[in-house]
Protein backbone atom coordinates (compact mmCIF):
# COMPACT_ATOMS: atom_id res chain seq x y z
CA UNK A 1 0.00 0.00 0.00
CA UNK A 2 2.82 2.35 1.00
CA UNK A 3 4.44 2.01 -2.94
CA UNK A 4 0.84 2.79 -4.18
CA UNK A 5 1.19 6.12 -1.90
CA UNK A 6 4.39 7.09 -3.30
CA UNK A 7 3.54 6.49 -6.82
CA UNK A 8 0.40 8.18 -6.42
CA UNK A 9 2.38 11.27 -4.64
CA UNK A 10 4.96 11.18 -7.50
CA UNK A 11 2.16 11.07 -10.11
CA UNK A 12 0.58 13.96 -8.32
CA UNK A 13 3.91 16.30 -8.38
CA UNK A 14 4.18 15.11 -11.96
CA UNK A 15 0.70 16.31 -12.85
CA UNK A 16 1.36 19.51 -10.78
CA UNK A 17 4.40 20.60 -12.25
CA UNK A 18 2.66 20.13 -16.21
CA UNK A 19 0.63 22.39 -15.30
CA UNK A 20 2.74 24.90 -13.55
CA UNK A 21 4.88 24.68 -16.94
CA UNK A 22 1.60 25.35 -19.05
CA UNK A 23 0.49 28.34 -17.24
CA UNK A 24 4.23 29.59 -17.24
CA UNK A 25 4.18 33.60 -18.42
CA UNK A 26 0.32 33.77 -18.35
CA UNK A 27 -0.49 34.32 -14.90
CA UNK A 28 -3.37 31.83 -15.19
CA UNK A 29 -4.34 28.96 -13.03
CA UNK A 30 -6.57 28.24 -15.95
CA UNK A 31 -5.38 25.81 -19.57
CA UNK A 32 -7.30 26.66 -22.52
CA UNK A 33 -7.01 24.61 -25.11
CA UNK A 34 -8.48 23.66 -28.44
CA UNK A 35 -8.82 20.36 -30.28
CA UNK A 36 -9.26 22.89 -33.29
CA UNK A 37 -12.85 21.90 -33.79
CA UNK A 38 -15.67 24.49 -34.94
CA UNK A 39 -18.94 24.57 -33.49
CA UNK A 40 -21.74 26.69 -31.98
CA UNK A 41 -22.16 27.13 -28.66
CA UNK A 42 -24.20 24.02 -28.03
CA UNK A 43 -21.85 21.99 -29.34
CA UNK A 44 -19.06 23.07 -27.34
CA UNK A 45 -20.68 22.96 -24.03
CA UNK A 46 -21.01 19.13 -24.79
CA UNK A 47 -17.80 18.86 -26.14
CA UNK A 48 -16.04 20.58 -23.37
CA UNK A 49 -18.37 18.88 -20.74
CA UNK A 50 -17.16 15.05 -22.25
CA UNK A 51 -13.35 16.26 -21.85
CA UNK A 52 -13.86 17.21 -17.95
CA UNK A 53 -13.49 20.75 -18.75
CA UNK A 54 -15.97 23.70 -19.74
CA UNK A 55 -16.37 26.79 -21.83
CA UNK A 56 -13.86 29.35 -21.03
CA UNK A 57 -15.25 31.74 -18.23
CA UNK A 58 -11.92 34.40 -17.78
CA UNK A 59 -12.22 36.27 -14.41
CA UNK A 60 -9.70 38.38 -14.37
CA UNK A 61 -7.18 39.71 -17.05
CA UNK A 62 -4.08 36.98 -16.53
CA UNK A 63 -6.94 34.39 -17.58
CA UNK A 64 -8.37 36.79 -20.75
CA UNK A 65 -4.77 36.61 -21.81
CA UNK A 66 -4.21 33.28 -21.78
CA UNK A 67 -7.18 32.54 -23.45
CA UNK A 68 -6.42 35.30 -26.13
CA UNK A 69 -2.82 33.94 -26.45
CA UNK A 70 -4.80 30.57 -28.03
CA UNK A 71 -7.29 32.79 -29.85
CA UNK A 72 -4.23 35.00 -31.94
CA UNK A 73 -2.49 31.66 -32.36
CA UNK A 74 -5.06 29.98 -34.35
CA UNK A 75 -6.49 33.47 -35.39
CA UNK A 76 -10.16 32.37 -34.38
CA UNK A 77 -12.49 33.29 -31.94
CA UNK A 78 -14.02 31.39 -28.88
CA UNK A 79 -17.34 31.29 -27.13
CA UNK A 80 -17.01 32.91 -23.19
CA UNK A 81 -19.88 32.41 -20.80
CA UNK A 82 -20.69 32.24 -16.79
CA UNK A 83 -18.81 35.55 -16.26
CA UNK A 84 -19.10 37.61 -12.94
CA UNK A 85 -19.25 40.80 -15.18
CA UNK A 86 -19.37 43.00 -11.77
CA UNK A 87 -15.60 41.55 -11.34
CA UNK A 88 -14.10 41.31 -14.30
CA UNK A 89 -14.83 42.18 -18.27
CA UNK A 90 -13.67 42.84 -21.07
CA UNK A 91 -16.23 44.34 -23.89
CA UNK A 92 -15.11 45.93 -27.22
CA UNK A 93 -16.27 49.22 -27.76
CA UNK A 94 -20.29 49.27 -28.45
CA UNK A 95 -20.81 46.23 -26.41
CA UNK A 96 -22.26 44.34 -25.54
CA UNK A 97 -25.25 44.70 -28.15
CA UNK A 98 -27.85 42.76 -28.79
CA UNK A 99 -30.62 44.97 -30.42
CA UNK A 100 -32.52 42.57 -32.59
CA UNK A 101 -32.22 39.79 -29.69
CA UNK A 102 -30.13 37.58 -31.54
CA UNK A 103 -26.75 38.22 -29.80
CA UNK A 104 -27.59 36.39 -26.46
CA UNK A 105 -23.60 34.82 -26.32
CA UNK A 106 -20.33 35.96 -26.24
CA UNK A 107 -17.17 35.41 -27.82
CA UNK A 108 -13.83 36.64 -27.41
CA UNK A 109 -11.94 37.93 -30.32
CA UNK A 110 -8.39 37.03 -31.28
CA UNK A 111 -7.56 40.68 -30.41
CA UNK A 112 -9.01 39.58 -26.30
CA UNK A 113 -11.80 42.01 -26.48
CA UNK A 114 -15.65 40.43 -25.93
CA UNK A 115 -18.29 40.74 -28.53
CA UNK A 116 -21.71 39.83 -28.25
CA UNK A 117 -23.06 36.98 -30.90
CA UNK A 118 -25.12 34.38 -31.50
CA UNK A 119 -25.15 31.01 -30.05
CA UNK A 120 -25.00 29.56 -33.47
CA UNK A 121 -22.06 31.23 -34.99
CA UNK A 122 -19.33 28.24 -35.30
CA UNK A 123 -16.22 29.58 -33.46
CA UNK A 124 -12.99 27.51 -32.62
CA UNK A 125 -13.38 25.13 -29.67
CA UNK A 126 -11.86 26.36 -26.69
CA UNK A 127 -12.14 24.15 -23.32
CA UNK A 128 -10.78 25.72 -20.11
CA UNK A 129 -9.41 23.20 -17.62
CA UNK A 130 -8.79 23.84 -14.08
CA UNK A 131 -5.93 21.86 -12.14
CA UNK A 132 -5.86 24.02 -9.22
CA UNK A 133 -8.78 24.25 -6.79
Amino acid sequence: MNHLKIKLDALDNAFYTVHKARSFGSGSERLYTTNLGEGDFETLSATCLAAGGHVPSPKKEAENNALQSVLKRHEKSAYVTGHNFDAYTNWAFGEPSNSDGSKNCTKAAKDGKWHSTSCEEKLLTVCEFSFIP
